[in-house]
């Protein structure tokens, strides 16, 4: 095995935090297997079940899905486009409550289901796998930025309110809890939404 490049900056000198540091300061979290606080990462393994009723408040706000488009496209010029399903209609076809392996794939889904795209939720819930989910639910068509920046926030504390609360989900729970007061961050130097980027 070769021999490590250096940090262009040089590595930072690994510290022990001090007792202040441990009880008031905020508390950093970033990957999903960093114990104890990586519980807190959207990609944490953490399976809970959201009842369809507490998304109801969601596909009532929904935007209307676009009708698909009169002029032939390469897509469609085989076969006349069905007309999408809307919000309401993919979440009727969901026996309640829906599993989820992750909050990213429930937050992907919920926002693949607010745009009413029927395929990419579908997608989204036949995956474990954190890192496809956010592909896909980062590519949502119809996708409207005004549109989710009014409802993202609370599909975010709906989503880790199932989490935390799920049963199964218990150790988590405390860890949680265990922080008290203090500040949490997820501590992702590219994210200006959730993270401190």
């Amino acid at each position: 095995m070769g021999k490590r490049k250096p940090h262009r900056a040089g590595r930072p000198q690994k510290t022990l935090p001090t007792e202040e540091d441990q009880t008031d300061g905020t508390i950093y979290f970033y990957m999903p297997n960093e114990p104890p606080y990586g519980v807190f990462c959207q990609w944490h393994a953490s399976p809970f079940n959201i009842p369809t009723s507490s998304l109801q408040w969601l596909v009532d706000t929904a935007p209307t899905p676009p009708r698909p488009s009169e002029t032939p496209t390469p897509a469609s010029t085989k076969a006349k486009e069905a007309t999408p399903l809307t919000a309401q209609q993919i979440l009727s076809t969901h026996a309640t409550p829906i599993p989820f392996t992750t909050a990213e794939q429930s937050y992907m889904y919920l926002k693949s289901l607010y745009f009413s795209h029927s395929p990419t939720c579908t997608r989204i819930l036949s995956t474990t796998d954190p890192k496809l989910c956010k592909k896909l639910g980062s590519s949502v068509p119809n996708f409207s930025a005004y549109h989710w920046d009014r409802v993202k926030q609370r599909v975010a504390r709906v989503v880790n309110w199932y989490k935390f609360t799920d049963p199964r989900n218990a150790a988590m729970k405390a860890v949680l809890l265990g922080t008290g007061e203090r500040e949490l961050a997820e501590a992702s130097p590219r994210d200006r939404v959730w993270g401190i980027g």
